[in-house]
């Protein structure tokens, strides 16, 4: 029998995927150089800000940053650096993610680089960055990565240049128009542990474990998200990578979600599902010392992969006996209680 699994107009609405939040605003202080300084930068000898030289004219405004004073021998680097707070954008459970871009101008053979560091290891976006010649500005980027649960990143832009023989010149590499943007995570339900002991009581001791979140960032698209059930009674760990997640309430969450399993009974096997959450104290669970960790349900295109509660109904929560459920919701409207979501599972 075929079970699909879909989700309503209205809680398409209701789960913020239908509508565009906001983006914050460039994190770079001074990314134009319009201060008429270097404000808010740290800068190798070399670098300055200018309003215009026999070879580069700002690309906006008046001002633009200019890698091209001094270090006039053989082969160098110079960079333009800045640290920018990303606390707001750190999450335990998923990752956010930022937007680096800027343009560029360089003379003959010189060249730039974009770094994004985070700490954990410099991460090289964008080498050999050139412009057709120096009064051609060209874009970089965007490009686009996740942002770890860190408190700052450095934003770097460099010029470099190789001289060769005799030739001596300085770096000529211009900046202008330099963004960093954040994308942060909005709101999140998220599971962990595990149930151990199958409510419908098949086999002799199946157990489920969990381990995941899925949640949408402040534009309204999915964060990188998944949630991974380890179904021991198969041998398999099927993942489930979600496609849409709504808010039935502040405290409880439906998601979408297409997997795939390996190992096992399971191996290779692929489908659609429905994981209904409800979080730690407002589920009614006491399955494990009287503490209320939170339920879990699930509804796939395969019913050896349901999870269901204690008498086996479909789409009823099982109690989760180890770890726990946390869900944020968003402050948006949530979807209307029974608002059809999933209603064509059978």
């Amino acid at each position: 029998m075929t079970r699909l699994s879909t989700f309503s107009t209205m809680t398409l609405l209701a789960s913020g995927l239908a509508m565009a939040g906001s983006v914050t605003a460039n994190e770079l202080e001074n990314p134009g150089a319009e201060t008429g300084d270097l404000s808010g930068w740290l800068a190798d000898d070399g670098v300055i800000a200018s309003t215009g030289t026999d070879l580069f004219n700002p690309l906006a405004g008046e001002w633009f940053f200019l890698i091209g004073d001094g270090h006039p021998f053989g082969e160098h680097t110079a960079n333009l650096a800045q640290s920018v707070d990303v606390t707001e954008c750190s999450n335990e459970h998923l990752n956010g993610e930022f937007t680096a871009a800027g343009s560029i101008a360089t003379e003959g053979e010189h060249w730039g680089t974009l770094t994004v560091d985070f700490g954990e290891g410099e991460l090289v976006m964008l080498d050999l960055l050139q412009s057709p010649s120096a009064a051609e500005w060209s874009a970089f980027g965007p490009v686009t990565g996740l942002v770890p649960n860190v408190e700052s990143a450095v934003y770097q832009v460099s010029g470099s240049k190789v001289d060769e023989g005799e030739l001596e010149t300085a770096i000529q590499v211009a900046y202008d128009e330099l963004q960093f943007t954040l994308n942060c995570v909005a709101d999140f339900a998220k599971v962990s542990g595990r149930i151990g002991q199958d409510p419908r009581g098949r086999g002799k001791s199946p157990q489920w474990t969990f381990g995941g979140a899925v949640g949408t960032l402040e534009d309204g698209t999915l964060a990188a998200s998944t949630i991974e059930i380890n179904y021991r009674e198969f041998g398999s760990v099927c993942e489930y990578s979600a496609l849409q997640i709504a808010y039935t309430s502040e405290t409880s969450a439906t998601i979408e979600a297409e997997y795939l399993c390996s190992g096992g009974e399971k191996d290779g096997q692929s489908g659609l599902a429905m994981i209904d959450l409800t979080a730690r104290n407002a589920s009614g669970c006491t399955a494990h010392a009287n503490k209320d960790r939170g339920s879990i349900a699930v509804t796939s295109d395969d019913a050896d992969l349901d999870i269901a509660g204690e008498f086996g109904e479909t789409g009823s929560e099982a109690c989760i006996d180890r770890g726990n459920v946390e869900i944020d919701a968003p402050e948006a409207e949530v979807a209307e209680e029974g608002g059809n979501i999933g209603e064509d599972i059978s």
